[in-house]
Formats: structure tokens, C-alpha cells, sequence
């Protein structure tokens, strides 16, 4: 969802990437203005036959018509990207296909990871983040989320200090039972990589 703040910048959720968790904190900060929809048919990998919600909630900054370079956004190791994909997939259901990977959706991590990664041999998330990052003013890493997030708000012109207090949101990979049943053998991750 591409979430307009008070100072004119733009959140960019790319997904999977603890945005739903960042929104939630923007809002509690009294940051929010309100949030910026496609007018049309949303960026890919969202289909055209995704549901409104789903194209509403991954807006690009391009996509909105606002500045790119007043946009931020986070993106996370293409390894643990595809982690929290599938076990977001297993733990609420891969229906309704809404998303460029649903269709390869199972209930093992490797054949999950096998189809991806026979459909996209050139990197799906290095072409996703291509799409949600383009022209980006700050491209913050989930990895230092806190860190990145306190730069991306002071560029905004926003006080982070007292946001962000919140447990993580929508995190299914760090559920123990997900978290083990998604783990790379050396040769997975070397595909990925």
C-alpha cells in the first residue's frame, strides 16, 4: 500500500517485507494522511484479476502518480523473502491466487522453492524489488529495520523517536512451527543467490 504521510512522502509496501507492522506504527506515530490506490491495474507481480484490497495495498510510487524520490520503502535477503512468502502461503491458504507465486504454492518448502525458482530462473525478487524500489528516495533493509526506519522517517522530515513500540505483525516464518519447515539446504540457496 502506497501510505501517504503528513510531510508528502510516501510509504511503498513492497510485500513481505514488515510493512504491515510499519503501517501500523505510522499510524499509532499520527503519521498517516491517508493511503494512495491504482487507479487502474496494479504493478506485477499483482494481477489484474486480484482483488481490489490486494491491489490497493501494493501500490508503487509511479503506480499513485507521486514523486519516486520522495517514496521509501524496505526490502529483506531474497532468502528470507521467499521464507516468509511460503510460510505466509501455508499458514493462511494460497487462495485466492492473488499474487505472481500463489500458483506454485504447496505445503514443502523445497518443491515451493523448486517451482519458483523453474519459473523465474533470473531472480522473481530481484525483479520485484526492481518494480517497488524505482527511483526510491531511501531503500531501507528489513535486516536494520529499526535503523533504516529512523533514516528513512528523518529524510521525511519525521520525528521516529517515539514510534514503533508494537510486537511484529503478519511475521508467519518466525511461527517455530513454519520456521523449521523452511530452511535452505545449501544447494536451494545457492539457486536463490
Amino acid at each position: 500500500m502506497a501510505t501517504l504521510l503528513k510531510t508528502g512522502w510516501l510509504f511503498v509496501h513492497v510485500p513481505k517485507t514488515g510493512g504491515t507492522w510499519l503501517r501500523r506504527g505510522l499510524a499509532e506515530a499520527g503519521f498517516i494522511v491517508g493511503e494512495e490506490a491504482v487507479p487502474g491495474v496494479a504493478a506485477w507481480p499483482v494481477p489484474a484479476t486480484a482483488s481490489p484490497a490486494m491491489r490497493r495495498l501494493h501500490a508503487t510510487a509511479r503506480g499513485v502518480g507521486h514523486d519516486p524520490a520522495r517514496s521509501f520503502c524496505f526490502v529483506r535477503h531474497p532468502l528470507a523473502w521467499y521464507r516468509a512468502l511460503w510460510a505466509h502461503g501455508v499458514r493462511d491458504g494460497w487462495e485466492p491466487r492473488e499474487f505472481a507465486l500463489d500458483q506454485y504454492g504447496c505445503d514443502d518448502f523445497r518443491v515451493f522453492m523448486d517451482r519458483c525458482l523453474r519459473a523465474f530462473p533470473v531472480g522473481f525478487v530481484s525483479l520485484l524489488y526492481r518494480v517497488f524500489t524505482d527511483g526510491a528516495g531511501f531503500v531501507g533493509r528489513y535486516e536494520r529495520l529499526g535503523e533504516d526506519l529512523h533514516a528513512a522517517l528523518a529524510l521525511a522530515g519525521l520525528d521516529p523517536s517515539g514510534a514503533f513500540a508494537h510486537a511484529p505483525l503478519n511475521a508467519a516464518s518466525a511461527l517455530p512451527g513454519l520456521g523449521r519447515r523452511c530452511l535452505y539446504p545449501r544447494g536451494l540457496a545457492e539457486r536463490v543467490a
